[in-house]
């Protein structure tokens, strides 16, 4: 069990992430946040749609809360990762 939490919170030094690469950056930090926005407003649709859909319908959509939750998530973890991409 520790091992893969070592495994999963593992970091690197800003040096060895640069050297061992033949890519060159070219996103800067105005673009990493654009694509972050434009994520968390994709995800934020789908979002309004389930609840939409769950007040419009009924009790047809018993399932649309589950969905709603899952969506959260993921634009939960979509956020996270824009923070850790705007940190490099």
């Amino acid at each position: 069990m520790k091992s893969i939490l070592q495994r999963v919170f593992r970091t690197r030094s800003p040096d060895s992430v640069t050297s061992d690469t033949n890519l060159h950056r070219c996103l800067g930090i105005v673009d990493l946040i654009v694509v972050g926005v434009g994520g968390m407003i994709g995800s934020g649709i789908y979002v309004m749609t389930g609840i939409t859909a769950k007040e419009q319908t009924g009790l047809l959509l018993l399932l649309s809360d589950r969905w709603v939750f899952i969506a959260e998530q993921i634009n939960t973890l979509a956020a996270i990762s824009v923070l850790l991409l705007c940190q490099l």
